[in-house]
């Protein structure tokens, strides 16, 4: 797995700070199409724009992807996609070819703030539902110059502009200004009406760093490289690499439920039967991976004792790997495994082991 590297520190910490999005639209099967940049009509009275909603300048929509160039450091350039949105809340996931963000987004009328972060996630599942109790408000009406509100770590953020002319490679906006005084530095992001975060700049007080929005792409969802691990007639563990693709609000254990199937009957190796259905799926809070199979899994299952065993390591391998984890507690509807070879005990998982793979 991927580590933040040191020089990643003052990026990463700028990350935490953008916001945008836009308003759910129905998924299409039309082709990826790159969005021509438009540039807003411009308020008629500068620094008192009509009246706007906190919401115009983030804007809910999914399956779309922002990619911003960066200027000052190599990780400041990064993808922005969308894993979820439900109500007020969405969920995005910044990448930076360094390390993967997960931000829970809350907007309102008042206000847009973040109520939910985590790091190094390379793994997709829903945290909408997460509220770390210290929310960091990135814009807060009334959208006017002096708008003042202090963040949790004591950093003060100030309306500096309401009508600020920016240039990115994607287009010219007037945006709103949003200031942030830190002790290291101050932070500048720009908030366009319709499109979200345009820009943001770090001044440390020598290098500037920043972040522009270059392209948006619409019907372009989240989509990552994923290993399946099978079991092959020897009973040898072969490991595939499928991209797995992502859309706003699927299901991940149906995604991958599907996808390890196909993987199966493409090599002759089906962990999964065409029956089996993935129940649950998801990582706990005790750093162990959940997942509950359908009673085909055992029923459908035509193994001896030591394929089995390898048909089980190969389920604990592929889901331990998805999430960055060692130990996979395995059940069957609800109840501990057991079939005529192998019987679990009760809280006994499963330990990832990649020892007996063999490479193709």
């Amino acid at each position: 797995m991927k580590k933040i590297i040191s020089t990643m520190g003052m990026v990463t910490a700028l990350m935490l700070l953008f916001a945008c999005g836009a308003k759910p639209a129905t998924p299409t099967t039309a082709p990826t199409t790159p969005v021509t940049p438009t540039t807003p009509s411009l308020p008629s009275t500068p620094e008192t724009p009509e009246a706007v909603s906190v919401k115009d300048y983030f804007p809910f929509e999914g399956d779309v992807e922002y990619i911003f160039e960066g200027m000052g450091n190599e990780y400041a350039t990064f993808t922005r996609t969308v894993d979820y949105i439900d109500g007020d809340r969405i969920q995005i996931r910044d990448n930076n070819g360094g390390t993967e963000i997960v931000k829970v987004i809350k907007a309102d009328e008042n206000e847009i703030s973040i109520v939910f972060s985590r790091a190094e996630t390379y793994f997709r599942e829903s945290f909408l539902k997460k509220d770390s109790g210290k929310p960091e408000i990135l814009l807060k009406a009334p959208i006017e110059k002096g708008t003042t509100w202090t963040l949790p770590d004591g950093r003060v953020s100030t309306i500096t502009g309401v009508d600020v002319s920016v240039k990115v490679p994607y287009g010219e906006y007037k945006a709103v200004e949003v200031t942030i005084d830190g002790a290291t530095g101050d932070t500048i992001n720009y908030y366009a009406k319709g499109i979200g975060l345009v820009k943001t700049v770090f001044n440390p007080g020598t290098d500037e760093v920043s972040s522009s929005l270059k392209t948006v792409t619409k019907n372009k969802p989240y989509s990552r490289l994923m290993t399946f691990y099978v079991t092959n007639v020897d009973a040898k563990l072969l490991r595939v690499n499928k991209e797995v693709t992502f859309k706003t609000n699927s299901i991940t254990r149906i995604i991958l439920q599907d996808v390890y199937k196909a993987v199966g009957t493409e090599k002759n190796s089906n962990i999964l039967s065409a029956n089996t259905r993935i129940n649950s799926l998801y990582l706990n809070d005790d750093g162990m991976v959940y997942i509950d199979l359908s009673k085909e899994f055992v029923t459908e299952m035509n193994a001896g004792s030591e394929f089995e065993a390898m048909i089980l390591q190969s389920v604990a391998n592929t889901f331990g790997d998805f999430y960055g984890e060692t130990r996979v507690m395995l059940t069957v509807d609800d109840k501990t495994y057991e079939s005529g070879h192998i019987l679990l005990d009760d809280n006994e998982y499963l330990k990832v082991d990649f020892s007996k793979v063999i490479e193709q």
